[in-house]
């Protein structure tokens, strides 16, 4: 079974790394950043069932992302609930404030307020 830090030692150059996680089938293509003209990747439905441990570390680090925009306005819940329902913020609709948000952050509160939008 592919381990994704072993192949993290093996590829230092992050292009490279990239490329071995495409060609592997584990990296995808998801859209074009709005703002940078930037590919956009997610992983793959393959990555998350071959590679152990994946889909817990995204979704911890999804949570610490949504933990940021929480802690500086950008979005409301309750964090001492075990499944904490998200919801928008004034905050996260005003232009200047997101354009502000580090490009990680702005991404994250992007595909929350797409989420939102499809329920």
């Amino acid at each position: 079974m592919p381990c994704l830090q072993n192949a993290m030692f093996n590829h230092s150059d992050s292009e490279d790394y990239l490329e071995y996680l495409i060609l592997n089938g584990y990296v995808e293509v998801s859209g074009i950043d709005p703002d940078t003209q930037e590919f956009l990747y997610s992983f793959t439905e393959e990555a998350r069932n071959t590679i152990p441990g994946l889909q817990e570390q995204l979704n911890e680090e999804f949570y610490g992302l949504i933990v940021y925009l929480w802690e500086h306005g950008f979005v409301a819940m309750d964090i001492e609930s075990e499944s904490p329902r998200v919801t928008l913020m004034p905050k996260a609709l005003n232009e200047y404030e997101v354009a502000q948000l580090p490009k990680i952050y702005r991404h994250a509160l992007m595909t929350i307020i797409e989420a939102l939008r499809i329920q």
